[in-house]
């Protein structure tokens, strides 16, 4: 929290309470914000002073829980933290959750969609995108760990995440990023759309020996519509050749 901040944190704190500035300001600088808020019992010398600071400590507690079940997602950072403190207990294990956000990138629910081995048929759009119609949500973000440390994608992480991407612009549900977290390193991830694969997963289909994201464009399909758009072409021109010979027979 930027200095200034915590200044009018400090300021709030003791009007609420009932103390003075200087003496709480000195008793942070000592002891630290934090004790300010849990352990302020030296600073309050009056059982009207003690009951306010229970209620006002009630209250912090409150919003803190509040703030961490649906905080605003603004950064991968964020979704992180959100992520790491619903997987704490399974990091030993390979889960993939699924969070829904509204319009203003507020989690307003998520969905533990599979713990266990994590592939395509398992994670299916159907099980991803069930409750982010029902929760109304704007948008979703993805998120897996893996258990052994390794936070590069694998294939199977780059099919599903274009599978549910596709799938989430037909309806009109936006996937706003995926990560993968190691379980235990926080600030260890790899997030897709801060990679910049987020917004080619489509031509992201394959994966080096390292598991790390190779770009290889869908050559075959696109050839394969240059083929279909050429045959059509070929059998409309046919038809046009074989049109006046058929005129000719009937008359």
């Amino acid at each position: 929290m930027p200095a200034f901040e915590e200044l009018r944190y400090i300021q709030a704190f003791a009007r609420i309470i009932g103390v003075k500035e200087d003496a709480a300001i000195e008793y942070a600088q000592r002891k630290g914000l934090n004790a300010l808020v849990d352990n302020a019992t030296q600073l309050l010398t009056t059982p009207v002073q003690r009951e306010k600071h229970q209620a006002f400590l009630d209250l912090y507690r409150m919003s803190s829980s509040i703030n961490t079940r649906n905080p605003i997602i603004s950064s991968p950072n964020d979704a992180s933290a959100f992520f790491h403190s619903i997987m704490e207990k399974i990091y030993d294990k390979e889960a993939f959750v699924v969070a829904f956000l509204n319009t203003k990138n507020r989690i307003i629910d998520h969905e533990v969609v599979s713990v266990g081995t994590i592939n395509s048929s398992i994670v299916h759009p159907r099980e991803v995108f069930r409750n982010a119609i029902i929760n109304k949500a704007n948008s979703v973000i993805l998120c897996h760990n893996h258990p052994s440390g390794d936070i590069n994608p694998s294939a199977e992480d780059i099919t599903i995440t274009r599978r549910l991407k596709e799938t989430g612009e037909i309806l009109g549900i936006s996937v706003l990023d995926h990560l993968i977290i190691n379980g235990i390193n926080q600030n260890k991830m790899y997030s897709f759309k801060e990679k910049g694969v987020l917004e080619q997963v489509g031509d992201y289909i394959t994966s080096n020996s390292d598991g790390i994201a190779v770009k290889e464009a869908k050559k075959e399909k696109k050839i394969s519509v240059v083929e279909q758009l050429k045959n059509q072409s070929t059998i409309s021109k046919e038809k046009q050749k074989t049109a006046p010979i058929s005129a000719e027979m009937e008359r």
